[in-house]
């Protein structure tokens, strides 16, 4: 009778070290690394943008992006024009409702709505998007940037 109480007892004991052991080893395993989205694309770019539409012509310049939130980010030119996008993976949407000043004549300019997304894949941003405005020919552009 003892002799059965005890291969029970140590039945039971090793079943509870067995757990113990499997959940000591899965809390010491190394955290992984949640990389935040916005991250990658914090930096200075070298942009090329083609227009071509309502408007034709080509620039080329630097920008910065800067992160706003795990899920947001900036993008300001050197004349301090800013445009904000939302994230996911590597993906870029602009935020709804932004505006451009584009040349309507020789003197005058006028607000565009704006839309646009993008990619980035390692350092190159590519960017394809479209100014609006109701009696005004859509323009589009492309925007081809590469990290510094």
């Amino acid at each position: 009778m003892y002799l059965l109480k005890m291969k029970k007892h140590l039945k039971s004991s090793r079943v509870l070290v067995l757990l113990f052991s499997l959940v000591f080893l899965n809390g010491c395993k190394k955290d992984e690394v949640v990389v935040d989205p916005a991250d990658q694309f914090v930096g200075t770019y070298s942009y090329v943008m083609t227009i071509s539409g309502g408007l034709t012509g080509s620039q080329a310049g630097d920008f910065n992006i800067t992160k706003i939130s795990c899920t947001k980010i900036v993008s300001t030119l050197a004349n301090g024009s800013t445009t904000y996008y939302t994230i996911k993976v590597n993906t870029l949407t602009e935020d709804a409702e932004q505006i451009s000043y584009l040349p309507i004549s020789a003197t005058q300019t006028a607000t565009f709505a704006e839309n646009s997304t993008g990619q980035l894949v390692g350092k190159k941003l590519s960017i394809t998007g479209t100014w609006e405005r109701a009696g005004y020919p859509t323009t589009n552009f492309i925007i081809t940037a590469t990290k510094k």
